[in-house]
């Protein structure tokens, strides 16, 4: 993963056309907004239209440099690896690539992708976050209408690993609360 500095990214702001014209633009409505109102006959407006111009541009450039950030974060959901079975319970674990989206022992859902659509099929816990980054889930329950879904999953067959999605939260509708107002 590459370091970057804030400073890489304000030049960077500046550096594509959107920012050098804003930029621009600023220095020409301020420059007016100086020496194109005179003090004697509008004093009030001189000032405050200058840093009503000034706040403008700087909330863009922020703005800007916000989504540029966020357009290299390149933060995607890890792929699947490896499924494998494991201990008495045959209890499914699946290997997971290096991610900074989940964390030990928090809750996973588990969706399979069939023409486009994710559908769930299992809640998962991530129960270890192993030096080299690889993450191991443990499949808690199945959520699957479908016996057989698990099958050649199970089986470790990349053609279906290959549409298995793991997001690092559990749907709302898993979460049994119940309301104490009552």
């Amino acid at each position: 993963m590459q370091q970057r500095y804030f400073v890489q990214f304000i030049f960077k702001s500046l550096a594509n056309t959107s920012g050098g014209l804003s930029l621009v633009a600023t220095l020409i409505f301020g420059f007016i907004a100086w020496f194109g109102i005179t003090p004697d006959k509008t004093v009030s407006l001189r000032i405050p239209s200058l840093i009503i111009i000034i706040l403008i541009f700087l909330a863009w450039w922020f703005y800007r440099i916000s989504w540029i950030i966020y357009e290299q974060s390149g933060i995607k959901l890890p792929s699947v690896k490896q499924v494998t079975i494991y201990g008495e319970n045959q209890t499914a674990i699946l290997i997971l690539e290096p991610s900074p989206l989940f964390s030990y022992n928090s809750i996973v859902a588990i969706y399979c992708v069939e023409d486009q659509f994710e559908r769930l099929i299992g809640i998962g816990s991530v129960i270890n976050v192993q030096e080299n980054g690889l993450i191991q889930i443990s499949v808690i329950e199945s959520k699957s209408e479908d016996a057989n879904v698990w099958k050649p999953i199970l089986e470790n067959k990349a053609d279906k690993i290959k549409y298995l999605i793991v997001k690092p939260y559990a749907p709302a509708n898993l979460w049994r609360i119940k309301n104490d107002r009552n």
